[in-house]
């Protein structure tokens, strides 16, 4: 792109720093996130574990 007047600088200049914020915001949300190791042991997780459990007793009693 060819720039021929500082007044087309200025508007690529805005345009570019809109583009970095963007990607900047999609990069944190990638940041926030974990992708590996041992996972917390939160609400949702102890309910399935707990759900888990009583199925498991509940067959084990059946046989």
């Amino acid at each position: 792109m060819k720039i021929n007047s500082p007044e087309e600088a200025l508007k690529r200049i805005d345009e570019l720093e809109k583009e970095v914020a963007e990607l900047k915001s999609e990069n944190e949300k990638f940041c926030g996130r974990n992708f590996g190791g041992r996972k917390k042991h939160d609400e949702a997780w102890m309910s399935a574990y707990n759900d888990f459990v009583m199925k498991l007793t509940s067959r084990r009693k059946g046989h």
